[in-house]
């Protein structure tokens, strides 16, 4: 019996939608919460974007934050996974300096960010982010729990390059149409996943997860059924054996016993 329930937003749960989830799937999270089970939001995005856009049920639901390197429970900070200061203050320097990039450095509770353009801030702040405005990256002193950029000219075969200037341990994902992200070995939505399993004393095969980018690939791979989305890329389409045109669909067949076929 699947009794968590992992899901990506941006292009998967959201997909096709204007920055906002459905009522029907505000209905299955509490339908799943009356059963015993756990839907989790697994994104990229921080805390506070989160509990905003999930504001009728944050209550009755958990969330993998920063793609992974920060996971909550009924407000609790159950774990947060930190890039050493220098590593990121390095990391930084690199993608800062090229113009095309809008850098966020993300702690477990605040988003900082020093805007080359001031449009930014407001595609940031749209998103209910808690943003923080900084003169030099060095003022932060929080732990920092993600790096991550945004490139208004679109991303799409960009982590190739970004690859080439990037080295290990760090790893550069596409996290979304104009977003890339970079993990750690320690800092991914894998990670987020095993602490909820081992929080909840699950089982791989009872847990399940829709994703459709790279930066999911961890989390597919964590549980025993992973579904990725029909518009996925073609590496997670190849690591899922189950696919879906749309999020609710497939949960309304788990929650029937209808899934898997």
């Amino acid at each position: 019996m699947i009794k968590l329930i992992a899901s990506d937003l941006d292009g998967t749960l959201l997909y096709g939608r204007d920055n906002s989830v459905s009522e029907e799937m505000f209905e299955q999270i509490r339908e799943m919460k009356k059963r015993g089970m756990v839907f989790v939001a697994a994104s990229g995005r921080p805390y506070s974007s989160l509990k905003k856009l999930f504001a009728p049920v944050w209550e009755d639901m958990a969330f993998i934050c920063e793609n992974g390197a920060v996971v909550y429970y009924h407000d609790q900070l159950l774990a947060e996974q930190v890039i050493p200061r220098e590593d990121a203050l390095g990391l930084i320097e690199i993608v800062d300096a090229e113009e095309c990039t809008e850098i966020i450095l993300s702690s477990a509770t605040t988003t900082y960010v020093r805007p080359k353009q001031r449009k930014y801030l407001k595609i940031l702040e749209a998103n209910g982010n808690h943003v923080v405005e900084v003169q030099e990256w060095a003022d932060v002193t929080e732990h920092c729990v993600k790096i991550a950029w945004y490139e208004e000219a679109g991303v799409d075969g960009r982590a190739e390059y970004w690859k080439e200037k990037i080295a290990p341990p760090a790893r550069v994902v596409t996290s979304g149409a104009q977003w890339l992200d970079i993990l750690y070995p320690n800092s991914h939505k894998g990670v987020g996943v095993k602490v909820l399993q081992d929080h909840f004393g699950l089982q791989k095969e009872e847990m399940a997860a829709f994703g459709d980018n790279y930066n999911d690939m961890e989390m597919l791979e964590a549980v025993g059924y992973p579904v990725a989305m029909l518009n996925a890329k073609e590496g997670i389409l190849k690591v899922c054996p189950y696919h879906t045109a749309r999020v609710e669909d497939t949960i309304r067949q788990m929650l029937d016993g209808e899934f898997p076929k």
